[in-house]
């Protein structure tokens, strides 16, 4: 029996870093799968689309076929001439997908590679914190949707980066007030990001980031109990204080853990028996601190230090 599409989730992360959407196409193909009545809807850009389809290509063709008539991925910019600038596109691009009604997709917006068979009223979106152009277009558009911030560092680098000063962070004091976050809005979007340079935005995001993750309604994070216990749960217990929802989804199986499911994937889940019997290997058979970390931020920091990169790659040549 076929399930009745009855929910739509828009997926939206930065449109020129992989290492961010790499992972919300695990979490779109794992919403599909998980949830028979869901339709989810992922906004991208040119850049960023072939690599996302790559992805999704490597799933088995009778899997693909299952799901993909509930997966959708829109490259709703064209070519990224600028990546300071925000995605002109997205705000028509997700008023489109808010429509409600029943039938083909229409955007306006070129070049659109699919166009989702469903458009139903948005149920959820998930947006990265750093997308500030995008959960303001939500907020106009589809008003009370609520909005996930998707985080895919580790949880002690969100506390530390975005968090607030009682528990470590290094957010300014003055954005834990609606008040104090506007005045803040107000300075960064004054200022004429386009014309800063790449090395220079570092700061700016990190403060938009502290921003929009106290605005959105809850955060949903790729790390594991098994990996970091302690940064987790002051994680939860930072955003049970500010009455926000978490979503732990730790290595993206379909155990997910949430702030308000009973069923709670431990360190002494199957799952995370898992990655921990894979460290004890590792630490084994090649000793302690032999296994590397590769974050998303190493990709980011290429790309906003390029300049610099390239002159230490010379230096080192000659």
């Amino acid at each position: 029996m076929t399930a009745t599409i009855s929910k739509h989730i828009v997926l939206h992360a930065h449109a020129i870093a992989w290492g961010h959407n790499k992972p919300l196409a695990s979490l779109a193909v794992l919403i599909v799968e998980s949830f028979p009545e869901v339709v989810v809807t992922f906004l991208t850009s040119a850049s960023m689309l072939p690599r996302i389809m790559s992805e999704l290509e490597r799933l088995d063709p009778s899997h693909s076929q299952v799901i993909g008539s509930r997966l959708h991925v829109l490259d709703i910019s064209g070519a990224i001439l600028d990546p300071r600038l925000p995605l002109a596109g997205f705000a028509l691009a997700y008023a489109a997908s808010s429509v409600c009604r029943r039938g083909k997709l229409s955007l306006v917006v070129p070049p659109v590679k699919q166009s989702p068979t469903y458009l139903l009223p948005l149920w959820e979106s998930s947006m990265q914190p750093f997308t500030a152009y995008a959960i303001e277009a939500i907020r106009v558009i589809a008003k009370d949707t609520p909005i996930l911030a998707w985080w895919t560092a580790p949880a002690g680098a969100l506390l530390r980066l975005l968090g607030p000063s009682s528990i470590g962070g290094m957010a300014d004091t003055s954005i834990e007030t609606l008040d104090g976050r506007a005045a803040m809005k107000a300075k960064i979007f004054a200022r004429k990001e386009f014309e800063t340079p790449l090395s220079d935005l570092t700061p700016i995001i990190e403060r938009i980031g502290c921003i929009y993750i106290r605005e959105t309604d809850g955060l949903i994070y790729t790390s594991s109990p098994a990996f970091e216990p302690r940064a987790i749960a002051a994680v939860h217990k930072w955003y049970a204080s500010i009455g926000k929802e978490w979503f732990s989804l730790g290595s993206l199986t379909k155990n997910i853990e949430t702030s308000s499911t009973k069923n709670r994937v431990t360190a002494n889940s199957d799952t995370n028996k898992q990655v921990i019997e894979f460290l004890n290997r590792m630490q084994e058979n090649f000793g302690g601190k032999s296994l590397i970390y590769v974050s998303e931020i190493l990709e980011y920091e290429l790309v906003m230090n390029l300049d610099l990169v390239w002159d230490n790659f010379l230096s080192s040549e000659s």
